[in-house]
């Protein structure tokens, strides 16, 4: 299963982004993840694009971004920081059984 980066609007720096479209981001992670996770024949998740810095979404779609699982809030050749949709892949995987997003849903 491919993942694109899922982008979340509007393209502001993830901690200044609103909490819903964070969360809603979050949720889309997960629900993708965890499809794979309880489907049988699902080997594997492939996330395209780790970085916001270098993200190709805010090009593509004017006033989105915000779509991948790190930013570097200094820019370029900065830390990467980790976003909350790192919770929600990794939730997607523990919690394998359909409708239990309980530790990134509450």
């Amino acid at each position: 299963m491919s993942v694109f980066p899922i982008r979340a609007p509007p393209h502001l720096p993830p901690l200044a982004s609103p909490p819903l479209s964070q969360s809603q981001q979050v949720m889309f992670y997960w629900d993708t993840v965890n499809a794979c996770a309880t489907t049988a024949g699902c080997v594997g998740v492939t996330v395209w694009d780790f970085d916001d810095t270098y993200s190709w979404i805010p090009s593509t779609f004017a006033g989105q971004g915000g779509g991948d699982l790190y930013y570097q809030p200094g820019g370029a050749n900065t830390p990467l920081v980790e976003k909350a949709v790192i919770d929600g892949i990794v939730d997607g995987f523990q919690n394998v059984q359909p409708g239990t997003y309980a530790s990134v849903r509450e």
